[in-house]
């Protein structure tokens, strides 16, 4: 799971039907791309770190496995 990247949504509002549109996919999708059930691609991520662009994307997409 990548809990800073839903730490963010979460702030922002942002479900995984809002952002589905913003990547590209389904809702479906986007919330396992979150849970970190399947991977973003580069045009994903690309994306979703223009909606946080004070944010570095190591730190969106830090994953629990990075020990963060």
């Amino acid at each position: 799971m990548y809990k800073n990247l839903q730490k963010l949504l979460n702030e922002r509002m942002i479900s995984a039907p809002k952002l589905a549109p913003i990547i590209g996919t389904t809702a479906k999708t986007a919330l396992n791309k979150i849970k970190g059930d399947t991977d973003f691609t580069v045009g994903e991520a690309k994306r979703v770190t223009i909606l946080f662009p004070e944010y570095d994307w190591k730190y969106i997409f830090a994953s629990e496995e990075d020990g963060e």
